[in-house]
């Protein structure tokens, strides 16, 4: 029966179509039946731009392409449409003929009596092979996030019937602007400036690569702008370059290109960045490098205030004139000013945590700066100055803040370099140029006073003021450079106090207190060798020291993987370390020396948490012949030494070992009077037992790589 009813109604509608040649008003691409609670065929796919003929051959109907009779919603119909009510006759009636132009599902139904809720309804569906569509299943066009932006914020335009150029940013342009301000792939979508930036992409019309001609402006949907121009022989589309032209669809064309564009006014970057990107700004950027700024200048505040990250910024930045300029004030080479220690106070004197655009500032403004100072703003009728230096270029507008460019570097106040017991020196070292991110942390007194680090170069030196009985602390910070890095640390009196060594398996240790204008002690300084097995410090484990039972000092060890302090002592001194455990005991480990470098306890096994240290006397008399021989000492030479270490002695020396940090012996061997060939030793300290007749006279010793 089925069948049949399908050839009858087959049949109907050849009749029907034949009966409608002579009725213009019925004309159409398409035909659909309406008889008692059914539209023939129900569903219909048709291309845009053609006609539907509605013709009623049975009953009373409405075609209604409004809202749903059934739901009482709206259909939601790319246009709206409705047909009367009309008497179906056997001949047919023709109720109207509709243009699809706009392409979409087109939904409606009988809106009379109960025929709806019995079933008659329909669905036409205008397809068309849209933009959309295009940059949706885009696989032969080289990108995908750009189409996905589009797709994600304009798919009304991209899937609508009028006619546009699209410029395609393929994914090496993506990845590049994502570089330039600092987002991945996905955070890029959300960036504030978005929909500005895909608008300045569209442009009305379509034009083919052959209808684009040099010297002409095509006017995006943005309102700028773009030009095109003829570069080696190449289509230029402000700046970019098409590399993939010609992709069409039913409502216009795509051309993808090698680059984000821009529109003018638009952010283009972050302030680092910026300064990255500029040839009259490298010193400044080497500086902000050594200042350890980089992340923190590149971060995305103006994206998600939520995140709390840095910023926004205005750095007023100095040109490479500009630097030149106070070097040679200051006597010094662009390298030396680089790598002193007042750089990172020259930049810091140069930032703020704020945004601040030209128009927002006013005369006697006065902003806070990144060293903690101010800085004094003055506007008059010959420009913007601050702190007495004129802002020469304006609101470089970033992502997370604003570039002022300046003629002059802004003088930073500078800490002294002299204290009431001089200045001491610290030279940073090198074998194969630069710390690659590390740094030292310098403290007085439990105070931090600079960070610094080596850009590059084999050596650095800062210098600092130290107050009499200053206590000195610094601290390395390893960010995996190469290990072959070190420092020294020289008195006022230009003596070698410290020197750091790094070698092949180890870096440079930390080393804690370090005291300025020590006063003469009748015993000298026991040394501490902190380690902890994973290179990241004690966490919060320490050892606390005590001297005649009356608490002297807490040691930590806060980061690295080994560090020295050293404790003043008086003859006669009863000393306990007893030690606070962290997180993780058994990943720390001490070895104290006394004076003498003679070895008094060793808590150094990497298996279990250290134990205490108690009832340790400072120089006590000598008890046995196994004691240092303090009335005539051997002289070891060179100390440090590179490799071969030399002994002069007044009395004869029989044999000679070496230990080193842990206890180890490693060397033990007759004296014969020669030098002593140590290359074999990695570069670290050890202390040397000579055996002179029944006495045994203790050395500590340096060796260097």
């Amino acid at each position: 029966m089925k069948n049949l009813n399908s050839l009858f109604v087959l049949f109907l509608v050849i009749f029907i179509h034949s009966n409608l040649v002579s009725q213009t008003a019925c004309d159409a691409d398409h035909i659909v039946l309406l008889t008692n609670f059914e539209f023939t065929p129900s569903e219909i796919t048709i291309a845009p731009g053609e006609s539907v003929a509605f013709i009623n051959i049975e009953g009373n109907h409405t075609v209604n392409g409004i809202s749903s009779t059934v739901a009482d919603t709206s259909f939601n119909n790319p246009f709206e449409f409705f047909l009367d009510e009309t008497v179906g006759t056997v001949s047919g009636t023709c109720m109207g003929v509709i243009d699809f132009d706009e392409p979409g599902t087109y939904s409606f139904d009988c809106s009379l009596d109960f025929n709806a809720q019995l079933g008659m309804v329909g669905k036409i569906i205008v397809d068309a092979f849209t933009l959309q569509d295009l940059l949706t299943n885009n696989d032969t066009l080289g990108a995908w996030q750009s189409p996905y932006a589009f797709n994600a914020y304009m798919p009304e335009i991209l899937n609508g019937n009028q006619q546009i150029t699209i410029f395609l940013p393929n994914g090496a342009a993506v990845d590049a602007m994502g570089d330039l301000i600092n987002l991945n792939q996905f955070d890029h979508l959300g960036f504030v400036d978005m929909v500005g930036a895909l608008k300045y992409h569209i442009v009305e019309g379509v034009y083919l690569e052959e209808d684009l001609v040099p010297g002409t402006a095509l006017t995006t949907i943005q309102g700028q702008d773009l030009i095109i121009s003829e570069v080696n022989g190449n289509l230029d589309i402000s700046g970019a370059k098409i590399v993939k032209s010609n992709n069409i669809a039913y409502n216009g064309v795509a051309h993808v290109i090698d680059m984000c564009l821009a529109p003018e006014g638009f952010p283009e970057a972050t302030v680092w960045e910026i300064i990255k990107q500029s040839p009259n700004h490298t010193i400044l950027e080497s500086a902000i490098i050594n200042a350890g700024l980089v992340e923190e200048l590149r971060s995305q505040n103006d994206l998600d205030e939520s995140l709390e990250l840095p910023g926004p910024f205005t750095l007023f930045a100095p040109t490479d004139a500009a630097f030149e300029a106070l070097a040679e004030d200051l006597g010094y080479s662009i390298s030396e000013l680089l790598s002193g220690q007042f750089i990172d106070d020259i930049v810091k004197t140069h930032l703020l945590g704020s945004k601040n655009l030209s128009g927002s500032l006013f005369n006697g403004q006065i902003l806070a700066n990144y060293e903690g100072d101010f800085i004094e703003v003055d506007v008059n009728g010959d420009g913007i100055f601050v702190n007495d230096v004129k802002v020469q270029t304006p609101d470089l507008l970033a992502y997370n803040g604003v570039v002022h460019v300046l003629n002059e570097v802004i003088a930073p106040d500078l800490p002294p370099v002299a204290g009431s017991c001089g200045t001491w020196t610290i030279v940073l070292k090198s074998s194969f140029g630069g710390w690659e991110g590390s740094s030292i942390e310098l403290y007085i007194n439990d105070e931090e006073i600079t960070s610094q680090t080596l850009i590059s170069g084999a050596s650095a030196s800062f210098q600092f003021g130290v107050d009499a009985e200053a206590i000195v602390d610094i601290y390395f910070n390893n960010q995996g450079g190469d290990s072959q890095i070190s420092y020294e640390v020289y008195d006022e009196n230009n003596v070698k106090l410290f020197t750091a060594a790094g070698a092949s398996d180890y870096y440079p240790q930390s080393v804690r207190g370090l005291r300025a204008c020590q006063k003469s002690l009748s015993c000298g300084d026991f040394e501490i060798q902190m380690f902890d097995e994973y290179g990241d410090g004690w966490d919060f484990g320490s050892l606390d020291v005590y001297k005649n039972q009356t608490f002297f000092q807490t040691v930590n060890m806060p980061l690295g993987a080994e560090q020295v302090a050293f404790i003043p002592t008086e003859k006669g001194d009863i000393l306990d370390f007893l030690y606070y455990g962290g997180a993780y005991q058994q990943e720390n480990a001490f070895v104290i020396y006394d004076p003498s470098g003679l070895e008094v306890a060793n808590e150094y096994s990497f298996t279990t948490a250290p134990n205490d240290a108690t009832d340790i006397e400072a120089c006590p008399n000598p008890t046995s012949t196994k004691e240092i021989n303090s009335i005539v000492r051997a002289e070891l030479f060179p100390n440090p030494t590179s490799g071969f270490l030399n002994i002069r002695s007044q009395e004869e020396i029989q044999s000679i070992r070496i230990f080193d940090l842990m206890g180890r012996k490693v060397f033990d061997a007759p004296y014969q009077n020669e030098a002593i060939d140590l290359s074999f030793l990695k570069a670290q300290n050890y202390v040397v037992e000579l055996q002179k007749g029944i006495a045994v006279e203790i050395h500590r010793i340096q060796l260097l790589k």
